[in-house]
């Protein structure tokens, strides 16, 4: 699906930006580009411009901060679900730096996003060119970074689903967890003995979350005798 929604409304204040966006740390809100003022070139290129990637919203960027840690385990992720579609052909994944449209002023960066090709126009053979992906995800992943306050998520959660994402996982890295979304209000505890499932979006993956974190972290490979 193309998205094709409407401008959100501004701002009058910046307390109140700050809360639309869930009460994300100020620091991480540009005030250059004004907010309300960044264009889709100005996200796009954020981390050649500015040294941050950054998502916007409504016009106003936010930079995206994620750890090493966290980084792996999206990387880890893309891998397994690329891995995946070797044998089932479904669509394509895009890592932490590639921006997606998901309103008209509205770019958000998930770690990892999983677009199908069951939303692109049967008029294209091929994934839609240009900076942005103007296809909305079926899945949505993002891994939970100190940064991320739990507003901020919620935001996140709401716009995901409003514009018709139709899976999103949050890995909460720290605690060792994670949580699946199937809509904002219906999120199921997913554990280091239980399974990431795809469900209808990536038909027959599992995967637990144990198993994700092995490969993501694994112990230094011991030395052989006599090396």
């Amino acid at each position: 699906m193309i998205v094709r929604a409407g401008d959100l409304v501004a701002a009058p204040n910046f307390a109140q930006l700050l809360e639309r966006l869930g009460d994300v740390d100020p620091s991480r809100v540009r005030l250059i580009p004004q907010p309300g003022m960044a264009t889709d070139e100005d996200c796009a290129e954020s981390k050649d411009r500015y040294g941050r990637l950054c998502e916007m919203v409504d016009g106003t960027l936010v930079e995206k901060i994620i750890g090493w840690a966290e980084a792996r385990l999206a990387a880890t992720l893309a891998r397994l679900i690329e891995n995946y579609l070797q044998s089932h052909p479904l669509g394509i994944v895009l890592g932490p730096d590639g921006p997606v449209r998901i309103a008209s002023r509205v770019i958000r960066m998930p770690d990892v996003s999983f677009i199908p090709w069951s939303r692109v126009p049967p008029e294209f053979d091929s994934m839609p060119a240009g900076p942005i992906m103007e296809i909305v995800p079926d899945l949505a992943i993002e891994v939970i970074s100190p940064s991320n306050r739990p507003g901020e998520m919620n935001v996140k959660l709401h716009e995901y689903f409003k514009r018709g994402v139709r899976l999103v996982w949050y890995l909460y890295h720290e605690q060792r967890l994670a949580r699946a979304f199937t809509s904002p209000k219906r999120g199921t505890d997913v554990g280091l003995d239980d399974c990431l499932d795809g469900r209808d979006v990536l038909p027959g993956f599992r995967i637990k979350l144990q198993d994700v974190y092995d490969e993501a972290f694994p112990k230094r490979p011991k030395k052989k005798r006599g090396k």
